[in-house]
């Protein structure tokens, strides 16, 4: 008789640290700046603005995952 196999728990996927998103995104409009000769993109509002736009993405994706319980994600191991 096989023992009940336990149930797999919850993944629960977090967003980045504000931190971290506007760090990122400072570098983005850093980048877009030098790439297009336009100081304009590095604002603080152009910063502000991605950041906002960002968390909300990686807040929706955070929710997303963690209600399909991470099903776009392999988890089964692989033998040879």
């Amino acid at each position: 008789m096989e023992a009940p196999s336990k149930p797999t728990p919850a993944i629960q996927y977090l967003p980045p640290s504000r931190e971290a998103v506007q760090a990122f995104a400072q570098a983005v409009c850093a980048a877009l700046a030098q790439t297009r000769n336009d100081p304009a993109l590095e604002s603080k509002e152009s910063v502000k603005g991605l950041t906002h736009f960002l968390e909300v993405v990686t807040r929706i994706q955070a929710q997303y995952l963690s209600a399909t319980n991470g099903e776009l994600i392999d988890t089964e191991t692989k033998s040879e």
